[in-house]
């Protein structure tokens, strides 16, 4: 049986066909369009979306990036996306490069303009008692709580410390991390944004958002809010090229040229075939962009013969 404990109130969605529709195969596009009329037609991506975007696991430095994307240059490979991935920053919720590691990013991206290339960087939600921000995110309230107005950590660990994680229901939270996003990605021209473990990753039991709703009630349309900042702050910009790649997505998270990427997967066939009836089912629920990582986030080793036919198919 289907339950809703967690739920005040329960909205039905019913849409009709004509009944000469029911005999045919064809009534799955009109139930399609009329809910796509209730919750939003998708914008179209920008041209450069459909390109080769290259990403690993993952670039420690400014040089390893550099090289790379010059070696594809120099061997005439077009890169339409290069990707920074997780912890290029000092500590989580900085919201900024390692400045040893990253010292100079105009240079940086100047270079990798003159390759024809844009780049994309993950970025985490969460915060942890090592970054900069936190004691104005934790004493300005911008951070989820208890019942009691207790922050408190995640559930996992990462590099051994907890973290927290910063209520998005809140617009004076969307507004501060996106100042952060604002001075220290898009001054530099980088626009395009991976929002990684926006489910929010590690959640835990008791949270309480700023709208009074505990953890249970919101599931997962957290990420819509995070995704919500990131697209109003482009548009606040000005900027007219958006796109965004996310592990979770929620009812209207297209109106905010969002991806969802179904990531983190195994390098194997049985994997593969299983992100085909992944891809269905995102479909069937209506979310119109998605994509996967090509040949697994997990490979079982670069000269294993199956990995690399696996990779090329």
């Amino acid at each position: 049986m289907w339950t809703a404990n967690a739920t005040h109130q329960l909205y039905l969605w019913i849409t009709t066909i004509p009944k000469e529709k029911t005999l045919f195969s064809s009534f799955y596009p009109i139930i399609m369009k009329n809910y796509v009329d209730v919750i939003g037609h998708p914008n179209s991506l920008p041209p450069f979306a459909s390109g080769f975007w290259h990403c690993k696991n993952r670039y420690r430095t400014q040089k390893e990036l550099l090289d790379v994307a010059k070696g594809y240059y120099d061997r005439q490979i077009p890169v339409s996306v290069i990707v920074i991935d997780y912890f290029h920053w000092t500590a989580f919720g900085d919201w900024k490069f390692n400045s040893t590691c990253w010292p100079n990013v105009p240079q940086m991206m100047n270079e990798l303009k003159s390759y024809g290339m844009k780049l994309m960087v993950s970025i985490w939600p969460h915060v942890e008692e090592k970054s900069e921000n936190f004691i104005t995110m934790n004493t300005t309230g911008l951070l989820t709580h208890d019942a009691n107005g207790s922050v408190l950590p995640t559930t996992g660990l990462i590099n051994n410390f907890y973290y927290y994680i910063p209520d998005q229901f809140n617009s004076t939270t969307q507004q501060y991390i996106w100042n952060r996003i604002k001075e220290n990605y898009f001054a530099y021209d980088i626009k395009i944004y991976w929002l990684d473990a926006d489910e929010p990753q590690n959640t835990r039991p008791g949270l309480q958002w700023w709208y009074g709703r505990h953890d249970d009630e919101i599931a997962m349309v957290l990420a819509r809010e995070h995704q919500r900042m990131f697209w109003d702050g482009l548009r606040e910009e000005k900027e007219q090229e958006i796109i965004m790649v996310s592990r979770q997505a929620w009812i209207g998270s297209h109106l905010f040229n969002v991806v969802v990427w179904s990531g983190d997967i195994d390098s194997s066939w049985e994997e593969s075939f299983k992100q085909i009836k992944v891809a269905q089912n995102v479909a069937l629920s209506g979310i119109y962009w998605w994509t996967t990582d090509i040949g697994g986030y997990r490979p079982v080793g670069l000269d294993d013969n199956e990995f690399q036919e696996l990779i090329l198919r």
